[in-house]
């Protein structure tokens, strides 16, 4: 019964974070997700339970091909890369999974976490210009 709440408790967190977020924030958060799922994968293996492992794996995959799929080719010079390079990083966690070896996950795991970083910084840059847009708007008067 405690970890039905527990659960329930985290899911709404969850559920509001996502609703709250930017786009920029929603894609760490995804990035935070295929972290946790490559993770969990490489704790299952070490556990010998395989299925699990296959499980995190696949939803591993999932979230890089939500990321890939809601690239703006049209926008940016970057969206044709990144999508080579989520591309590139779902054949890795295929590897993974017919190979069992982890060390595709981990090379999956340093490229993911680089790139979460690089979103954190745009997230802090945007919020920066954010702010000081507002103050800009600001008029005080006496």
């Amino acid at each position: 019964m405690v970890e039905s709440k527990t659960m329930n408790h985290s899911y709404q967190y969850l559920k509001q974070k996502v609703e709250r977020a930017t786009p920029t924030e929603l894609i760490v958060l995804l990035y935070e997700g295929e972290i946790k799922f490559l993770n969990q994968a490489k704790e299952e293996a070490r556990n010998g339970d395989l299925p699990k492992r296959c499980e995190n794996l696949i939803k591993a995959q999932d979230v890089l091909r939500e990321l890939r799929n809601a690239l703006d080719m049209s926008v940016t010079e970057i969206s044709p890369k990144l999508k080579s390079l989520y591309n590139y990083m779902i054949e890795k966690l295929v590897q993974a999974n017919l190979e069992k070896k982890d060390e595709h996950i981990d090379e999956v795991l340093k490229l993911v976490t680089e790139l979460k970083d690089v979103w954190i910084l745009v997230n802090k840059e945007i919020r920066k210009q954010n702010n000081q847009q507002a103050m800009e708007g600001l008029s005080i008067t006496a």
